[in-house]
């Protein structure tokens, strides 16, 4: 047992099945006046402090630790009995008036392949407003009426899609509607699988569109994933993206040049496109700040109508990969857009338990029959 704590102590303890984890943290310092010669570090505190590092992935309950790569090293002498294994991180006590040694943590998640793209999103700017890299948004469907594109929608599971509730009419029968995966040209889209049920929510306001969001179930699972047809990961923390961060909406539509013509398109088209505040000001009494992000692009905003309804706004959040991470549905703006006026997306993160129960109660409904 002490062999083991000393290897843990000493340098990283490599586990055979953690083959993804976190960067190293160090959040905590024993020559600190609050600390009293103690060095702790603990996930709680780590994880409020980080949300996007933990926002896709659940820590297994595994960590590593080693001595901090630190000049302010403060005891090199480790000894085994002052370090203690806690339920969310480890702590070095000081004893004797002695300082622990510095030491950093890094904790292994649960590695899930959603939201990564196999083949590269082409990110420069003078790539909004053209065609997406073919399947480089796997992720991204087709919802079609009687085999005709309608609107889009995004993968989250192999039976689930997400997509906005205005795409649909509350009283339509869902027998002719369908989703086409792997599609990036619509006149080729022949792998369809029929709409078993949707929900709404329940709040869905059809003026105002508040609570655009809706959750489809496929009739059948998708047997396996590929390059080319992947699910996409949902955003949890509530922050609002930052102005910094890129942002990829995508879908069959195109605007005429110099004019503010919107016509559908048989290839996928992309727009890169930057968070906003100002649509509290031009939709003041529609637009709802918790709910709801603001984005557009700087300069031309002809862009905005690129997204189809239902069509995901991809944020790029950089851990061990890039990944494309769900965080928001296009509802509103494209009518909009002749007086530059930004778009505007259901917020995923606010709605994130709501889409758990919802596919939950899909899969009830179904059992019950």
């Amino acid at each position: 047992m002490y062999i083991l704590l000393i290897l843990l102590i000493s340098f990283p303890l490599n586990h055979g099945e953690c083959n993804y984890t976190t960067e190293w943290f160090n959040e905590n310092h024993p020559w600190e006046t609050h600390s009293n010669g103690h060095d702790i570090e603990r996930y709680s505190i780590i994880r409020a402090k980080y949300p996007l590092t933990f926002d896709i992935t659940q820590w297994t309950g595994s960590f590593e630790i080693r001595k901090a790569d630190d000049h302010r090293r403060v005891d090199p002498e480790i000894l085994i009995e002052n370090y203690t294994k806690i339920h969310d991180g480890f702590i070095c006590h000081a004893i004797n008036g002695k300082l622990c040694a510095d030491f950093e943590i890094r904790f292994c998640l649960e590695y899930k392949p959603c939201s990564v793209s196999t083949y590269p999103l082409d990110e420069s700017p003078l790539a909004s407003g053209t065609e997406v890299r073919p399947h480089s948004l796997p992720w991204h469907v087709s919802i079609q009426y009687k085999e005709q594109h309608l609107c889009s929608g995004t993968l989250i599971d192999d039976q689930h899609v997400l997509t906005a509730a205005s795409c649909f009419q509350s009283n339509l029968i869902h027998i002719p509607y369908s989703v086409a995966l792997d599609a990036h040209y619509l006149s080729n889209s022949t792998y369809r699988i029929p709409i078993d049920r949707f929900i709404f929510h329940s709040d869905f306001n059809q003026a105002t569109l508040i609570n655009d969001i809706a959750v489809i179930k496929l009739s059948q699972h998708i047997q396996s994933f590929s390059d080319r047809i992947r699910p996409a990961c949902l955003a949890r923390s509530i922050r609002q993206p930052d102005v910094s961060s890129l942002l990829i909406v995508a879908g069959w539509r195109t605007v005429k040049n110099n004019t503010w013509s919107v016509s559908n398109t048989n290839e996928l088209r992309q727009a890169r496109l930057t968070a906003m505040d100002e649509c509290s000001e031009v939709y003041p009494k529609r637009y709802d700040f918790e709910k709801q992000i603001c984005a557009g692009t700087q300069g031309s905003k002809r862009d905005l109508c690129l997204g189809d309804m239902g069509s995901g706004l991809f944020e790029k959040r950089k851990h061990d990969v890039d990944r494309w991470i769900l965080t928001g549905i296009v509802s509103y703006g494209c009518e909009f857009a002749s007086n530059g006026y930004p778009g505007v997306y259901v917020r995923i993160s606010h709605y994130y338990d709501w889409i758990q129960h919802t596919i939950k109660k899909l899969n009830e409904r179904k059992k019950t029959k």
